[in-house]
């Protein structure tokens, strides 16, 4: 269960409150979806696609990932063609809408984007459609999926999340005209994970987002000096994967915080886009949750440390060292579940206490361990060539209706 996270005075008066809060607020929810749903659908019957309007969302709404490198693509591909993205948050301008005239974003839980949706040619997406509807017969609906690799059991496979949303999940699924695998040693796991979606629905190639780190992997002073970092020092980023509890999050973050006191490098986190803004983050730990250039900040990384998140396939093509820090491994195992024996697959050393965590960072052997990130690399990657980003957009628009 989801913990509760309204502050309660009085066990009694409080969880009164909470009740009458939560009722008016699905109230409130299901009014506006209903209003939603009625718009949305008089908009599809009403106005014709747009064969130029694309309309992007990636996870948590924010601006980046593999739809990110789609959209710098298609504006070197065909500068006509108008972008719509869906954002939970203001973009920052600088860096998102200066490059071309036709790109704008809206709120995604918003009338305009119900209308850019409905009206869109494509949808380019890494995650579930956000507001639970279905595109047009006549849209491409290109789902590009967030994780790389296949590590903790996702999708329908999920021994919790999974199995609750099943049915929300497979009513998505039979729409997407193409599901991104990055390797055909796992078109099966997804093609399960998503419903036995087709195999020949099934692409496979490298991930756009990660032709940037390809390009990149060799200027770590350029991107540590862009994120303000010591250059002859390493810099360690601690980036755990999102819970669907928070029983374990305190164990969590006292062992990371335990570094910053005892080591002389920098520590930074990465917090999953479902986690941010629901801790208190240690004051010598450098927060860049909220980054949304995730492949300059892995760049600029000289160890990552993490758990059960798909980052370290991105990360492995550094060749850089990892390390997993799993104090809550037995309950996500029995929650959540993996494709493999964890133990065995991860390619650095296992930490599941303070202790532990600071012994494999002054203890580890590089040489041990880096035949196994690359195998990692390898195995899970198709493509390392730089060219990830105009092979998915090709693909994406052979796709006839």
């Amino acid at each position: 269960m989801k913990r509760n996270w309204l502050k309660i005075e009085s066990r009694q008066g409080g969880q009164v409150a909470y009740t009458m809060n939560l009722f008016f607020t699905t109230l409130f929810e299901h009014f506006v979806k209903t209003i939603g749903s009625l718009f949305y659908n008089i908009i599809v019957f009403v106005i014709p696609i747009d064969e130029n309007k694309t309309v992007y969302y990636s996870n948590g709404g924010t601006f980046r990932g593999n739809p990110k490198a789609i959209f710098n693509e298609w504006l070197i591909y065909n500068k006509d063609c108008k972008h719509i993205w869906l954002l939970k948050d203001k973009p920052n301008i600088s860096t998102f809408i200066t490059k071309a005239n036709n790109v704008a974003h809206c709120k995604v839980k918003s009338l305009r984007a119900l209308y850019h949706l409905a009206t869109a040619k494509y949808w380019i997406f890494d995650t579930q459609s956000p507001l639970g509807i279905l595109p047009k017969k006549e849209t491409i609906y290109v789902q590009l999926w967030h994780g790389a690799g296949a590590f903790k059991k996702f999708g329908i496979d999920s021994l919790g999340w999974g199995k609750k949303n099943k049915g929300s999940w497979l009513v998505d699924n039979m729409r997407w005209d193409m599901l991104l695998c990055s390797s055909d040693n796992i078109v099966h796991i997804y093609s399960h994970a998503f419903g036995n979606f087709p195999n020949n629905k099934i692409f496979v190639s490298g991930l756009p987002r990660e032709d940037f780190i390809t390009q990149n992997k060799e200027n770590i002073k350029i991107f540590k000096e862009r994120f303000k970092l010591p250059i002859k020092q390493d810099f360690i980023l601690y980036a755990p994967t999102f819970r669907d509890d928070d029983r374990n999050s305190n164990t969590l973050f006292e062992g990371i915080n335990h570094l910053t006191k005892t080591l002389d490098q920098t520590v930074g986190l990465r917090l999953h886009p479902n986690w941010l803004n629901r801790f208190n983050i240690g004051a010598n730990l450098l927060d860049f949750s909220k980054v949304d250039d995730l492949e300059s900040l892995l760049c600029a990384t000289d160890i990552l440390i993490t758990d059960y998140s798909s980052i370290i396939f991105d990360y492995s093509l550094l060749e850089r060292p990892i390390i997993f820090y799993v104090p809550d491994l037995d309950d996500y195992n029995s929650y959540r579940s993996f494709y493999c024996d964890y133990e065995t697959f991860v390619p650095g050393p296992i930490a599941k206490t303070k202790s532990e965590l600071l012994r494999a960072i002054s203890n580890y052997n590089y040489d041990l361990w880096l035949p196994k990130i690359r195998e990692l690399a390898i195995k899970y990657h198709k493509y390392n060539d730089g060219k990830n980003s105009v092979r998915v957009l090709n693909k994406i628009l052979s796709i006839k209706k």
